[in-house]
């Protein structure tokens, strides 16, 4: 009994943006952000209190002590004030009473973090940027595989048929060399298709791990108008991008401030616990608290803090140089989908134009009224035209994705199969 072969589902563009996110550049950006998380708790332990404890022991030479003479008739006795087995030990706690300084930099901190949190989103929309990119030209370049696939049988069929009326004499040696020249560079499109596909789902491989082993069929773009540019602008203050960089401009802020309150004296307060063997004439436990008020101002301070600020003006500058760039962006992809809209029009009106040429052809040259050559031709011209549809179909639909994340807007089904 035969089997039925298996046949894979055809992979949309959905598959591999659902995995984009997996990709190496994303969890690079998710492991920065646990980075910055764990710098943000280092910052908070520098506000909270401390406790420490320490203990030793010494083994001195000699043993130090004094014979106390006897009182009211009582036997003499020994104080020593240095044991030759010496043992030690203390607790210490030290608690922050004011330090804005500390404050501002757990600010600075957090919002560190909350920017390399966006710098996730930067990252995933890079790599849905280039699986879309991909994803068309693997698509692409399996419907030219399929399309010089055909145009290859029908160069063969040709290289017989002029053999066949070469031995008949309705034919010349050099129609046969057309012939063949025109199946090698079939042959050659084959090829190239082949490579271009092979490439495309390797990349495709690379950014998210799917294996791309069926390339659905390209589906012919139904040549809707997107509408007006000022829609499509206002997502520009939305995208990833954008949002990354605000976030930068706060952390700058945030680091401008905190670098100013190192300026500002701070308070802190300690208490120690102390136990020894070695008192002397003393107790053998003590404790001892205190308040400690520190002031630092130096040249170096200030200019940190005057840097600080200088990142700040430069940070605003990158949020208006980003923005503009996300609205220029917007505004390419907009009219990459209306550029795209018209050459696709006039590739479907000279794709038809050619396979009726060549229907024509073939007719004429089964009727006897015309040649080889003018069939060749015809099949050249004809896969030509195929490969400049299917080429504005692809770069019409990346369009449409590619203004989508622009304007940072989904993916709906029609746009992203």
């Amino acid at each position: 009994m035969l089997l039925a072969a298996r046949v894979s589902p055809a992979q949309p563009l959905s598959t591999f943006l659902s995995a984009a996110p997996r990709g190496a550049e994303v969890r690079e950006a998710e492991a920065l952000v646990r980075q910055r998380e764990a710098e943000g708790t280092q910052a908070l332990g520098r506000l909270l209190p401390a406790v420490s404890a320490r203990g030793g022991y010494t083994r001195n030479q000699f043993e130090v002590g004094v014979t106390l003479p006897a009182m009211a008739g009582a036997n003499p006795s020994r104080a020593v004030i240095t044991p030759q087995d010496q043992l030690e030990a203390s607790v210490s706690l030290e608690v922050p009473l004011v330090d804005l300084g500390a404050w501002a930099s757990l600010g600075a901190a957090r919002h560190t973090t909350a920017s390399a949190q966006q710098r996730v989103a930067v990252a995933a929309d890079d790599v849905r940027r280039s699986v879309a990119r991909q994803w068309f030209t693997w698509v692409a370049a399996a419907a030219l595989r399929d399309s010089a696939t055909q145009a290859l049988a029908v160069a063969e069929r040709s290289v017989a048929r002029t053999r066949n009326r070469l031995e008949a004499g309705a034919a010349g040696p050099l129609d046969v060399q057309r012939a063949e020249a025109a199946a090698a560079g079939a042959r050659q499109n084959v090829t190239d298709a082949t490579l271009a596909m092979e490439g495309a789902a390797r990349t495709l491989r690379s950014l998210t791990g799917v294996d791309a082993s069926t390339a659905p069929a390209l589906r012919r773009d139904a040549l809707v108008d997107e509408g007006p540019f000022e829609a499509w602008e206002v997502g520009a203050m939305d995208t990833p991008a954008v949002r990354a960089a605000l976030s930068d401009e706060r952390v700058s802020v945030a680091q401008a401030r905190a670098a100013w309150m190192a300026l500002v004296p701070t308070l802190s307060g300690s208490a120690t616990q102390r136990w020894t063997n070695a008192a002397g004439f003393g107790p053998t436990a003590s404790w001892a608290a205190g308040l400690v008020v520190a002031w630092r101002l130096d040249v170096g301070t200030v200019a940190r803090a005057r840097a600080s600020e200088a990142a700040g003006e430069a940070s605003a500058a990158r949020v208006d140089r980003v923005l503009r760039d996300a609205r220029d962006a917007v505004f390419a992809a907009w009219n990459q989908v209306r550029g795209g809209a018209a050459r696709t029009t006039a590739a479907r009106a000279q794709e038809e134009s050619a396979e009726a040429a060549a229907r024509t052809a073939h007719e004429r040259l089964t009727h006897g009224a015309g040649t080889e050559l003018e069939a060749l031709l015809a099949d050249r011209d004809a896969f030509a035209a195929r490969v400049a549809r299917v080429q504005a179909d692809a770069d019409l639909g990346y369009a449409r994705v590619l203004l989508r994340l622009a304007a940072a807007r989904p993916l709906d089904a029609a746009v992203a199969p």
